[in-house]
């Protein structure tokens, strides 16, 4: 759907910038017969569309755009449900706080044994088994460092 929506905006933005274009080139065959205030009209005319459509392009895929304006739309729902569900199993098991590993840059190791990403996508009616074929599901690698008891721990 959002990609529907981009390459519809970039249609709309290209066949504008093509009309300027055709624009320009016409006034550039006809710039040596016109008197000069016609020129200067002209020129104006260009200039007031180029700067419609690069609003327009601003509006639909700037920050805060349109476009950045849908993704949140569609992304709403499903960040609630996930937050939800994490919000449930917290809960239900009494944890204090629950970090988001898919940042490895912040989170050097990670003990499966308090991972519950399998649960949280059992509760969304995911399954956290791969079926043949399948990629792995989140949560289900090894931990990024086994412990060595040869290794001195950071702490």
């Amino acid at each position: 759907m959002i990609f529907q929506l981009q390459f519809g905006w970039q249609k709309e933005l290209e066949a504008k910038f093509q009309e300027i274009d055709k624009m320009y080139k016409s006034y550039q065959q006809e710039a040596y017969l016109l008197p000069e205030n016609l020129k200067r009209k002209r020129e104006d005319e260009i200039v007031a569309k180029e700067k419609e459509v690069k609003e327009l392009q601003k509006k639909r895929f700037g920050n805060g755009g349109d476009l950045d304006k849908k993704r949140i739309e569609l992304m709403k729902p499903i960040q609630d449900k996930v937050y939800n569900a994490i919000e449930r199993i917290a809960n239900e098991k009494n944890y204090a706080f629950i970090l988001d590993k898919s940042g490895s840059a912040t989170l050097l190791f990670v003990n499966s044994k308090y991972d519950i990403s399998d649960q949280v996508l059992d509760l969304l009616g995911y399954s956290a088994k791969p079926s043949d074929g399948d990629m792995p599901a989140t949560g289900t690698s090894e931990p990024k460092r086994k412990d060595n008891p040869e290794m001195k721990k950071p702490y």
